[in-house]
């Protein structure tokens, strides 16, 4: 079942390495690497983390528990089910609202796995085994794929971020925006409380990598 409020921990930890890397790092974070005009693999990103820090303690390791599409016998609701994403069904075939919707789901779970932040198993036939997929540190890279675990440390966002529905208001660009001065207030706490944060144009392509803020 969906996680209650009582079990949303007040700040939701995502790690840095996932908003900023180092200016001589050659890939850059997988942030802005998600940012797509379609598709709904930054906020699925993002769901899955806050659904892991629903379940797990801070340094626990996390397994997927939920399925794709909703399943008679399942204990936990599916990706389908908690992820909202306009769908427009094509006239004249018989694919619905939630075929369409568990489409994007997949597509935004390869696009994840090509950004080494999921690993999706395959049959011996090579097919993709989404309902057994990995959660992997939101700052792994291809040379370091770590398998997912809660951090004790990193950027906070709140729980009503997730808990008020901002994930599926903002656009991909408001929300990497969103997480960039998250991190500067992470970064600098004392400047936060005195006078606030803020990002300029140029810090979000120099230093975030953000081609637009």
């Amino acid at each position: 079942m969906p996680p209650s409020l009582a079990a949303v921990p007040e700040r939701i930890c995502i790690r840095s390495g996932f908003v900023v890397r180092p200016p001589n790092d050659r890939l850059g974070p997988a942030l802005p690497r998600l940012i797509k005009s379609r598709g709904v693999q930054l906020r699925l990103e993002l769901l899955m983390l806050f659904e892991a820090q629903c379940r797990q303690a801070p340094g626990s390791a996390v397994r997927n528990v939920r399925r794709v599409t909703p399943h008679a016998d399942q204990e936990y609701a599916s990706w389908r089910e908690l992820m909202l994403a306009p769908t427009a069904p094509t006239l004249g075939t018989d694919r619905g609202a939630g075929d369409l919707r568990a489409r994007q789901i997949t597509e935004a779970m390869r696009a994840m796995e090509e950004q080494n932040l999921v690993a999706i198993p395959r049959d011996p036939g090579g097919r993709r085994r989404y309902n057994s997929l990995r959660l992997l540190s939101e700052a792994s890279t291809p040379e370091e794929r770590t398998p997912y675990g809660v951090p004790t440390s990193g950027v906070f966002i709140p729980r009503e971020f997730f808990t008020n529905l901002w994930l599926f208001a903002l656009t991909d660009t408001e929300l990497a925006t969103f997480l960039a001065i998250s991190f500067l207030r992470y970064r600098f706490p004392d400047r936060h409380r005195t006078g606030g944060v803020f990002l300029r144009a140029s810090d979000g392509k120099d230093i975030f990598r953000l081609t637009r803020t």
